[in-house]
This record gives structure tokens, C-alpha cells and sequence, in this order.
């Protein structure tokens, strides 16, 4: 055990030092790219920078995929805001949510050994391959002595040491890469990020999160959510009742009606709005492996270690700007957007040609009677195409931290709504739950 767990420090130092060399490189070539456009026309620009952003998003992903924790986990968040990163990147980052290798029992058995020591007193088996891996633990099936099927996500040994080094260098590349997109003082998105990340490590604060999605949606009949199971977890070891469905592979690949992906999607739908505007608190993990989907229309959730806690402010703020939108009262729209704390980094409100063209985008889903997401018509692309074409003042926004695991959630949804290719009265939906 001591040997496996000195290989571990060692390659996280050998991991440090790669990291710290890609962001110098990355920094230097940014630097380069920014004083060759000068010289270069429109295209020629664009051309110019698209071959930068395939060259160093190699570099990013064959530097972070052999990095799990802290590296794999930004890339994933980064993945999902599709409207900060230019679109060649974030192809690329996407890869980096396929690259979670396992590690063998022997050392996750060890942990488990660490946190409960009488664990044998606990579980009656623990399957030795695991059933699911992950960005910063692994998911291994079991039983505990009363006979009950458990999932117990497993933190992988020393990962916490590990992330506390590559927070270091990820919080300089971060500020590289966004910082060539964004005027506004990017310290505080960072610290959300990073806060957010950290608080994934403690299995403790997930159980608690867990506990009180379950206790607030026990009134509501859409999702289901596995019960954890207290005496059997710790800090790094979580264990809740094993609880499964269809995951998005099952449903490509057998013959689902597409009612029951309607019915789905609708729930989907209902969860995001019921966790924004009425419980305060956002599952803000929204990877399509987050799901399961069952027969009766039901859709089981997973891994809470993600929560976003609204402000109060915020969400009232939120709520304003909703229901503007229902009234139709899309004058008002850059007001509520100040109030949240979206607005020109000059301090001026956004202008109203901006919220015309960000309308447009969204009534068809809303506008329709039935509204149906496809992959042809994505409309994650046609808000990365919008942005594109208002780059200049897409750069130019100010906007609160507080925001950025609202906006993933939110992206995330339309994203799932996709692969569901679901049908549904969205606008109608939407009326239910903004009073």
C-alpha cells in the first residue's frame, strides 16, 4: 500500500511539473497569436485562430486527460459553457469526459480500510471490478450485511493532495484561456469554480445535499433519488441503495417510444425549474451519466456532489426577469439583467438588439405548441453561433459568479433535451412554476 501510494505522489509531481510546462506554452503562444492578428485581415484571423485553438487544445487534452481530479473536473465544467470557449476548443475538451480510468481494488480497498474500519462489519461483498469510474472516485456494487444491493463510490487514495496541486497551474490556465474572451476580473469565477470542485472531495457535505434533494422532492412524483445509507459512508467513502434505470445508451439502442422520451424530457424540464425557482438549490452536474430513466416517466438522479445554493437575491432577481418574459414585457428584460448583475463591463445596460437576437433564439422553443429538440436544430449551437456573431460585445459582459453552474445546468438540460429528442408544450410548462 505504501509503495502503490508513493507512485501516486510521484506521478502527481511528474503531472505538476507537465502542467506547469503546457500552461507556459499555451501563455507564450497566446501571446504570439494576439500580435500576429494584428497584421492579418478578417478571415485571415479567423483562419489563423482556429488553427491555435485546435494546436493548443491538443495540448490542453494530452495534458489534462492523464490528470483526474482537479484538471479532468475543470475541463468538464468547461465543457459544458458553450458560450465562453470558442466551439474548436470545446470539441476538444469534450474528450476529456471519456477519459476516467479505473484504479484497481487493492487501493480503493484501501481507503475504504482507513474510513471504516469495521467495514467488514458493514458489507457482506464488494464487487472487486468497478461498476462505474469517475473524475475523482470510482463506483463499486455491494451488499450490506442486511442483504441490501448498494452502489459505494469509492474517492480515489491521496486525489485530494493531488487536486490541491493542480489547482495551482489550472487556476493560471483558466485565466489564460478565459481571459482572451472575457474583459471582467475573472478572480471570482474562479473561486466559484475551484470552491465548487473541493467541496466534491467531502462525500460528508454530497450525503447532506442528498439528504435534503430527497426530502424536498418526496412531494413531487417525477424523480427518484437512491436513499444513502449513513453508517456506511465517510468523508471518502459514500454508500447509498443501488438503484438503477435506462442510461442514454440503452435508450439509443433499444426501441423506446418516443411518448416515453417525451415524458422524460418533461420531468427533466420540471426538475430544472423546481430546483431554480421554488428549492433554491441546483443538482448542477447535468451529464447525461447523471440519469436514469424508468418506464413509468420517471427519472432517477445521481451524484450530488455539485449543488449550487441560490442566493436569495439572485433567485428573486431571476424570478423577476421569468416572468417579464411570460408578460411579454421584453422592454424590461436589460433592467432585470442589470439587477442580476449582467450588463456592459462600461456599466451600461445590455442593448435591446442583443436581447432581440437572444429572443429569437428561444421563442420557437417556447412560442410552439409543441416544440420538439433535435440535433439539427440544437439550439446549443445557435446560442454558440449567436455569441460568435456578437463576439465584440460578448467579450465586452459583466456578470456575477454566482451565475456560472446556473448557466451549466441550463446548458446541460437543452443539451439532454436533444438526445431525448423530445416533444413538448415547453411555454405551457413554464407558466406553471413562474407566479
Amino acid at each position: 500500500m505504501v509503495d502503490n501510494l508513493q507512485q501516486l505522489t510521484t506521478s502527481a509531481f511528474s503531472r505538476f511539473m507537465k502542467m506547469g510546462s503546457m500552461v507556459g506554452r499555451v501563455g507564450f503562444s497566446m501571446f504570439a497569436e494576439r500580435t500576429a492578428n494584428l497584421f492579418l485581415s478578417k478571415d485571415s484571423r479567423e483562419r489563423r485562430n482556429l488553427e491555435f485553438w485546435m494546436k493548443n487544445g491538443e495540448r490542453i487534452l494530452d495534458t489534462l486527460g492523464n490528470l483526474k481530479g482537479g484538471a479532468m473536473k475543470i475541463g468538464q465544467m468547461l465543457s459544458l459553457q458553450e458560450g465562453i470557449l470558442p466551439p474548436e476548443l470545446l470539441e476538444i475538451i469534450r474528450l476529456l469526459q471519456k477519459k476516467a480510468p479505473s484504479l484497481s481494488f487493492g487501493l480503493m480497498k484501501g481507503v475504504i480500510e482507513a474510513d471504516l474500519p469495521g467495514y467488514k462489519n458493514i458489507f457482506h461483498t464488494i464487487e472487486e471490478i468497478p461498476y462505474a469510474s469517475a473524475s475523482i472516485g470510482q463506483v463499486h456494487k455491494g451488499t450490506l450485511k442486511d442483504g441490501r444491493v448498494v452502489a459505494i463510490k469509492i474517492q480515489y487514495p491521496e486525489i485530494d493532495r493531488i487536486i490541491q496541486s493542480d489547482l495551482k497551474n489550472l487556476k493560471v490556465l483558466f485565466k489564460i484561456l478565459l481571459s482572451n474572451f472575457l474583459k471582467m476580473d475573472l478572480e471570482k469565477i474562479w473561486e466559484e469554480v475551484s470552491h465548487q470542485l473541493v467541496d466534491e472531495l467531502d462525500y460528508q457535505k454530497e450525503l447532506k445535499n442528498q439528504k435534503e434533494f430527497i426530502d424536498y422532492f418526496q412531494k413531487y412524483d417525477i424523480i427518484k433519488i437512491p436513499q444513502p445509507i449513513e453508517y456506511a459512508s465517510s468523508k471518502r467513502v459514500f454508500t447509498s441503495e443501488f438503484l438503477t434505470g435506462l442510461d442514454v445508451h440503452d435508450i439509443k439502442e433499444q426501441k423506446i417510444t418516443q411518448e416515453l422520451k417525451n415524458l422524460w424530457g418533461e420531468n427533466l424540464f420540471r426538475l430544472f425549474l423546481i430546483q431554480l425557482l421554488d428549492f433554491k438549490m441546483i443538482h448542477s452536474d447535468p451529464n447525461m451519466g447523471n440519469y436514469s430513466f424508468l418506464d413509468d416517466g420517471k427519472v432517477i438522479l445521481y451524484d450530488f456532489g455539485s449543488v449550487k445554493r441560490i442566493p436569495v437575491d439572485l433567485g428573486n432577481s431571476l424570478r423577476k426577469l421569468l416572468l417579464s418574459i411570460k408578460k411579454k414585457d421584453f422592454n424590461s428584460i436589460p433592467t432585470h439583467l442589470k439587477e442580476i448583475g449582467i450588463y456592459r463591463s462600461n456599466g451600461n445596460k445590455i442593448s435591446m438588439e442583443t436581447v432581440s437576437y437572444v429572443l429569437d433564439v428561444f421563442r420557437p422553443i417556447f412560442a410552439n405548441d409543441n416544440y420538439r429538440f433535435e440535433q439539427g436544430k440544437n439550439i446549443i449551437q445557435k446560442i454558440a453561433d449567436l455569441k460568435r456573431a456578437n463576439i465584440t460585445e460578448s467579450m465586452d459582459l459583466m456578470f456575477p459568479a454566482d451565475i456560472i453552474f446556473i448557466d451549466r445546468t441550463a446548458i446541460g438540460l437543452f443539451g439532454n433535451l436533444n438526445q431525448l429528442k423530445a416533444t413538448g408544450n415547453w411555454g405551457e410548462i413554464a407558466k406553471e412554476y413562474i407566479l
